[in-house]
């Protein structure tokens, strides 16, 4: 199996809460969607489920860390809001590429505008 194809599903793993928990409820069933073997599926399934999200929420920390340095004043202005948001925004998007942490920074002040237009149009 290419490297490439075990770092991207470990990727997905780590950041998509949801398949992690689907993944330990029943590791096979979301092999396909993993693209993995059937026998790596099954290594990663001896892994602790506590450490496996320890590790997870780590990596978001780092992500948050990053995009808060390169948006600065969003978080200023947000507050404590800057980092509830933030949380919602990293379960949806996975930044990839050579300027991840800027294309992060930027996906995630997209999604705070969605989300306030959202909210303003819900208030009308």
């Amino acid at each position: 199996m290419e490297l490439a194809v075990i770092q991207k599903s470990l990727a997905l793993f780590y950041t998509d809460s949801k398949l992690r928990s689907r993944f330990f409820a029943n590791p096979l069933q979301v092999q396909e969607e993993l693209g993995l073997s059937e026998q790596k599926v099954l290594e990663l399934s001896t892994l602790s489920p506590s450490q496996v999200n320890l590790f997870a929420t780590s990596l978001k920390h780092k992500r948050l860390g990053e995009v808060r340095e390169l948006l600065p004043l969003t978080a200023w202005k947000l507050g404590k809001k800057f980092n509830s948001l933030f949380w919602q925004y990293a379960e949806t998007y996975m930044p990839e590429g050579i300027r991840k942490h800027h294309n992060d920074a930027i996906a995630f002040a997209t999604f705070i505008v969605k989300n306030a237009e959202i909210a303003a149009s819900d208030r009308l």
